[in-house]
């Protein structure tokens, strides 16, 4: 089909065809275009991103450009086997379009309101950084971090008996965030011994290939892994090792904001590690950041506990925590602190674009009365 910059399909219906029952969406931009390839709006992806306001199932179509071309754009739709319409996209790079949809009125999930007072952050140093963060980009797979702009993160460290030959020893690694000067916040599934001396933290650290006087490397005094973990169904996920000493904060070493507020459904989250890059891959040697949002009806691709946990997912860019990411954070921002929200968990592939399955992370507001018993009572 060739357009200009707005079209409405199917073709011969007009704005005031959505009656009857049904009703116009917002304006959705999800999908972006290259300097090589064209735009693209999946309609699941919406719906994904946006539960609450969009339908699977629109009848009609209305997409305009964001910017402006001279010339036809070739756009092509596609439907699914009974005629429902599931994606546009266009051929033409640069040309970016938003879009809204003909749904029915009952087709709209309605949220539920609620009058309680969100919980307040119980510090006011918690969760600051004095080097900012990078800003939200589109890059595929995350962008390397500024140093210790994520001053909460650290890196867990585990010697073991290696998988290949038990008599050589290998070491594991997580990510886990400090929570107070005494302990770090990491997943379950991380910890592989009851042994402490076998645990080495390191607060302040950015690239694990060179010498950085950042660095404040622990050991560890005691473990604490939830008694409700198993690692097969893997409930409860979370876990706590107390530092040998405090550890000194600065400006490349703080503690996280615990919850806090909750974050909402579609709200920009950040998730920071030194895991790989791809599903089998090596850890990598800096630290990583990307930009994800909170993804709702996680249901559809697990089996999970919504007051325990949560999922997250960037469907655009298809970022992803991946193996060596587990423990590490997913962080809300409020009022200029960083909140732990959630503990990594588990992920079905290292990417989530599209309709692929989002990561799932422990809830830890589900947690703080635990978290808080072994804090208090050291």
């Amino acid at each position: 089909m060739i357009i200009a910059n707005t079209f409405i399909y199917p073709s011969g219906l007009t704005e005031s065809s959505c009656t009857n029952g049904k009703a116009w969406t917002t304006w959705f931009n999800v999908g972006h275009p290259s300097s090589t390839s064209g735009d693209r709006e999946v309609i699941a992806i919406i719906k994904q991103m946006y539960p609450n306001q969009m339908c699977l199932a629109p009848s009609i179509i209305q997409g305009r450009a964001t910017n402006t071309f001279s010339g036809d754009v070739q756009l092509s739709l596609q439907a699914d086997q009974n005629g429902a319409i599931t994606e546009f996209s266009s051929t033409t790079p640069m040309i970016d379009f938003e879009a809204r949809y003909c749904c029915p009125t009952d087709s709209f999930e309605q949220t539920t309101t609620t009058t309680a007072a969100p919980r307040p952050i119980d510090s006011t140093t918690c969760g600051r950084s004095e080097i900012s963060p990078l800003p939200n980009t589109r890059i595929f797979g995350g962008t390397h971090a500024i140093p210790n702009s994520w001053p909460f993160i650290v890196l867990y460290e585990e010697r073991k008996p290696c998988d290949f030959n038990p008599a050589y020893v290998c070491t594991g690694s997580c990510g886990g965030s400090l929570i107070d000067a005494r302990h770090v916040l990491t997943a379950a599934h991380c910890v592989n011994t009851r042994d402490p001396s076998s645990i080495t933290i390191t607060a302040g650290i950015h690239n694990k290939m060179i010498h950085e006087e950042t660095r404040q490397v622990m050991q560890v005094e005691k473990i604490f892994v939830h008694s409700g973990y198993n690692n097969v169904s893997h409930p409860d996920d979370i876990a706590i090792v107390r530092l040998s000493k405090p550890v000194t904060t600065n400006k490349y070493v703080n503690t996280i904001c615990l919850p806090g507020p909750e974050p909402e459904i579609n709200e920009d989250v950040a998730i920071a590690g030194w895991g790989s890059e791809a599903l089998g891959g090596q850890v990598y040697h800096q630290l990583k950041q990307a930009w994800m949002k909170v993804v709702g009806e996680c249901e559809r691709w697990w089996r999970i506990d919504n007051s325990k946990q949560m999922c997250i997912a960037n469907p655009t860019e298809g970022h992803s925590a991946c193996q060596g990411d587990s423990g590490g954070p997913v962080m809300t921002k409020r009022n200029g602190q960083w909140i732990a929200s959630g503990v990594a968990s588990y992920v079905a592939d290292c990417k989530t674009h599209g309709t692929l399955a989002p990561n799932v992370y422990t809830r830890v507001s589900a947690y703080l009365p635990w978290i808080k018993n072994i804090i208090d009572n050291q």
